[in-house]
C-alpha cells in the first residue's frame, strides 16, 4: 500500500531533515519525482504545484542502461535533469517491479506524481499529479 501524503504534513513521520536533492523513480508502473529543497521559495512552491510543467527523457546510445529524466516547472525551476538506472529498481526492490492495477488514463498518456519536501523541516510543501502525453 502506498503512503498518503498531505501538504503541511511530514513526508515521513518522525523525520525532520532530508539532504537537498532530487530523485526520479519509475517502479510498479508509476513515475515519481521527489524534490527535497531547503526552505523552498513561494515561487518554487507555486510553480511546482501549478506552474507549467514539462518533462522529457534522454537515452544515449552509448549508455542505454541510464535514462536521464528532464523536467522544469514554470519560471522558478528551470530545465534540470536526474539520471535513472532502471535495472537497479528490480535489484533493490523486486516487489516494486510489478505492474499496478490498471488506471483510467487515456492511451498514449501516463501519470507522474511530484512531491516537494522542505528538506529543512521534512514537511510536504507541494503535491502534484500530472497526466503527460507519451509516444
Amino acid at each position: 500500500m502506498s503512503p498518503l501524503y498531505a501538504v503541511g504534513k511530514p513526508y515521513i513521520v518522525g523525520r525532520t531533515h532530508w539532504p537537498e536533492g532530487v530523485d526520479y523513480n519509475y517502479r510498479g508502473g508509476s513515475h515519481e519525482l521527489r524534490l527535497f529543497l531547503a526552505r523552498p521559495s513561494s515561487s518554487e512552491v507555486r510553480d511546482i504545484r501549478q506552474g507549467q510543467a514539462e518533462f522529457a527523457f534522454l537515452v544515449r546510445p552509448e549508455a542505454p542502461d541510464v535514462i536521464v529524466f528532464l523536467y522544469r516547472f514554470g519560471q522558478a525551476i528551470p530545465w534540470s535533469d536526474q539520471p535513472y538506472s532502471w535495472h537497479l529498481v528490480k535489484a533493490a526492490r523486486p516487489d516494486e517491479a510489478t505492474l499496478p492495477e490498471p488506471m483510467e488514463v487515456p492511451e498514449g498518456h501516463d501519470i507522474i506524481q511530484v512531491i516537494l519536501v522542505d528538506a529543512s523541516t521534512g514537511l510536504v510543501r507541494g503535491l502534484r499529479v500530472t497526466v503527460v502525453k507519451t509516444r
